[in-house]
């Protein structure tokens, strides 16, 4: 049986109740008949407004407001402002165009609604009441001024901020990563929702636009997260009122220039570890480019303690080198450079060590090894003897070698059993035994240190007192006479057919193998370059830390020792040629003088280079290879030429004889001394050597 909703009126209802009371029987009958019955519902629905009040709204709003009634709910309606006219009542929509259809078997409504489209875009801006009526399924009407709604209507967009503070300020660098803006000016029409807060952006465009997916603040300032370093942060602040509307476009406040580090440069030289002999060395480091606020200036220290916290040196410089004023004592020292940028960032300091060893460079004396210097050139700073004339003989020993001098001008040299040392005039001062023939030419340091090998296969370090420093063994015997580099490494060669590097204590910087004996003396080009010749018919040229650089094969074996011009060429004498090579290996020509040839070259002033040959004749050729003269003698030329500042020319020869040429191959004089394979020594005296006898002319 149907339950069917009716609204009567008394009368009725009391018809009712009496059909009831008098005739149940019949009115069960009756109620059988109609299968229907009747409730009476004469209560109005209820609304409910779930909205809350006063809120400010820039489109159509979405109004949470529920209807419920006993029976069902019919329909709603709504009315804007005017609660007074009867006919303004409109059905409420879903979408704020569509009316909505009710579900009228519910005995509850609950649903957002809209005002229709229409109706919001003709209310004023401003504050607004909505009116609600429900209607239910009985006829039952709920309508009245309560309850309403306020809404307000705010459809236009407020004003961006006009003027900011900043801290630091646009447009200059800092150091500072977290950026501190506060901004004022932005507006909203008077009577309107009113500016509410802002949305920003933080970015490295000029012309962002915040949207409200971005951050939000109510606050008219804002401290940046930690910004990385660039050049071009901005932040773009956009108002947005209390009905949500934005302001057109965004205040953009920049750019922040951010720069919290500066690159730290690499140390080049002194390199890290080394021993030099320079007590004002040059401190050299890399060329810093900071790509922010640019490079300021750099701070140097040297210390002698590796935390540099007590620096003998502290101070600043513009450019990437540093000259040692202060004269380092001997020891290790330990330096840094830090650079420091112009919002003072300061780099990690870049610190390496290196030792100081006054006394280990080759001495400053007019002949301190066996070619004078380093470079093997032959060439002396003094004018040789004029003639012939002896100023006197040290005779009575077994010479094997040529003199060396010290700074002090006392004379050095190698003989059957023992190293000797003369003073100046002649007179002896000590000697040294050895107990095996010494083969090679000293070489004596700054500090008196005296090098020389044997054929016990030891290389020793004497000092200017006579005993010995150390001594270093190798494999065979030593017949390479001694050169000492700009950081005090003494270089050989040995039998055993390896090149070696010995620091000033003795110690074995490293070694390279050559597949025969080495009797050659190295030569150090002035980049650091060591040449050595071996009698496995090859030049070496190696790194300063001992790596192949490259090798030259002539197919035979090599005993003349090499010699660098001044532009890094390297000359010696092989198989039946005398060649010149590039600083690269290459060669830049070759002379043929058709004999085997022991002699070293020597190299002039003028880039002119003397050797001589076993064929008895000894060599001038120009820079570019072409023979300019030559002097044939009575015998082998074995020895190499020794110069004068003047240019003259001093050798000895298998002939027996010492001779003296001028720069055009010209004898100037000559003196019967003996079978000599030795190179004469020019000091303020020269020095020649010659089986048991040495002269001083």
């Amino acid at each position: 049986m149907g339950v069917k909703w009716v609204r009567k009126t008394c009368a009725a209802l009391m018809t009712v109740v009496l059909v009831l009371a008098m005739a149940p029987a019949a009115l069960t009958q009756e109620s059988s008949i109609e299968g229907t019955a009747t409730v009476l519902d004469v209560t109005p629905p209820t609304i409910t407004v779930n909205t809350p009040e006063g809120q400010w709204y820039s489109s159509n709003p979405l109004l949470d407001v529920d209807f419920a009634d006993d029976s069902a709910v019919e329909n709603c309606f709504y009315q804007v402002d005017n609660y007074e006219n009867a006919q303004g009542w409109k059905p409420l929509t879903s979408d704020g165009s569509t009316v909505v259809g009710l579900n009228v078997d519910a005995p509850s409504f609950t649903a957002n609604w809209y005002i229709s489209t229409a109706d919001w875009n003709a209310l004023s801006e401003g504050s607004h009441t909505i009116y609600f009526k429900c209607v239910d399924n009985s006829g039952n009407v709920k309508e009245g001024s309560s309850p309403s709604l306020v809404i307000k209507k705010d459809t236009q967009a407020p004003s961006n901020p006009t003027a900011s503070t900043q801290t630091p300020d646009v447009n200059v660098w800092t150091n500072d990563n977290t950026i501190d803006v506060s901004w004022s000016g932005a507006t909203d029409q008077e009577g309107l929702s009113g500016v509410a807060g802002y949305y920003y952006v933080w970015d490295r465009s000029s012309a962002t636009v915040p949207t409200t997916s971005d951050a939000y603040t109510t606050s008219t300032s804002v401290t940046s997260p930690p910004l990385a370093d660039n050049d071009s942060w901005y932040l773009h602040v956009r108002a947005c009122d209390a009905a949500g509307n934005l302001a057109s476009g965004a205040l953009h406040i920049g750019p922040f220039r951010i720069d919290t580090q500066t690159p730290a440069p690499s140390l080049l030289s002194p390199v890290n570890n080394v021993t030099i002999s320079d007590s004002t060395p040059l401190l050299d480091w890399s060329d810093v480019v900071d790509p922010g606020s640019g490079l300021s200036h750099y701070a140097v220290k040297v210390d002698n303690d590796p935390d540099l916290s007590s620096p003998l040196i502290d101070t600043t410089t513009s450019t990437s080198s540093y000259p040692v004023e202060t004269s380092l004592a001997n020891g290790v020292w330990y330096w840094g450079v830090q650079a420091v940028d112009n919002v003072g960032n300061h780099s990690q300091w870049s610190s390496s060590s290196f030792r100081v060893w006054i006394e280990a460079r080759l001495a400053s004396s007019a002949w301190a090894c066996a070619r004078r210097d380093a470079r093997n050139t032959g060439q002396s700073a003094y004018v040789g003897p004029a003639d012939n004339a002896i100023t006197w003989t040290h005779p009575d020993v077994a010479v094997w070698t040529s003199v060396a001098l010290d700074v002090d001008n006392n004379i050095y040299f190698g003989s059957w059993d023992r190293l000797y040392s003369l003073n100046p005039n002649g007179t002896l001062r000590w000697s040294f035994p050895t107990g095996s023939p010494i083969l090679t030419s000293p070489a004596v340091t700054e500090g008196g240190i005296i090098y020389f090998g044997c054929a016990d296969g030891k290389f020793y370090a004497i000092r200017s007192d006579g005993t010995e420093n150390w001594s270093y063994s190798t494999g065979g015997e030593i017949h390479s006479s001694p050169v000492i580099g700009d950081d005090g490494t003494v270089y050989f060669g040995s039998d055993d057919g390896k090149l070696y590097a010995l620091d000033p204590e003795g110690t074995l910087k490293w070694s390279y193998t050559t597949a025969d004996k080495i009797r050659s003396s190295p030569a150090i080009a002035r980049d650091g370059t060591v040449y050595v010749t071996s009698y496995d018919g090859r030049l070496y040229a190696l790194n300063p830390d001992g790596t192949l650089r490259w090798s030259h094969d002539t197919g035979t074996y090599i005993h003349s020792s090499p010699a660098v011009g001044a532009d890094g060429t390297v000359y010696f004498a092989g198989d039946i040629f005398f060649y010149a090579l590039n600083p690269n290996g290459t060669l830049r020509w070759a002379y043929l003088h058709g004999s085997y040839s022991y002699s070293s070259p020597a190299i002039g002033a003028d880039n002119t280079v003397y050797f001589g040959s076993n064929n008895g004749r000894i060599y001038a050729l120009r820079p570019d290879g072409s023979k300019l003269w030559s002097y044939a003698t009575g015998g082998m030329v074995r020895g190499a030429p020794t110069l004068d500042s003047s240019g003259n020319v001093y050798f000895t020869s298998d002939d027996g004889m010492l001779r003296s040429l001028d720069p055009s191959g010209g004898l100037r004089w000559s003196r019967a001394i003996g079978k000599s394979p030795l190179h004469p020594v020019i000091a303020s005296k020269m020095y020649v050597t010659s089986g048991s006898v040495l002269y001083a002319f």
